[in-house]
């Protein structure tokens, strides 16, 4: 194989590579945030006096996704474990 081509399959291998690697970093950050979220719609929820859809407001998240995270928080408090947040 000529060098030209070796050259350039490397560049494309690390590229690919590279985009791998962004494409971990974005999905990790993403996760991040999303973790985030949960912990602080649960403090909510634990809190209590706020609505449902005022939680989903307040988090900018679909309402759906706030019932969801209460009835986990609801089910784990149900077979006796400690929530921390």
């Amino acid at each position: 194989m000529s060098r030209v081509l070796q050259e350039m399959l490397e560049t494309r291998e690390q590229s690919a590579f590279s985009a791998g690697i962004q494409k971990g970093i974005q999905e990790g950050m993403q996760t991040g945030m999303y973790t985030e979220r949960n912990r602080i719609v649960t403090r909510m929820l634990k809190k209590g006096g706020n609505s449902l859809c005022d939680i989903a407001e307040l988090a900018s998240i679909p309402l759906s996704a706030v019932i969801l995270i209460k009835d986990c928080l609801e089910q784990a408090q149900d077979a006796g474990e400690t929530v921390l947040n």
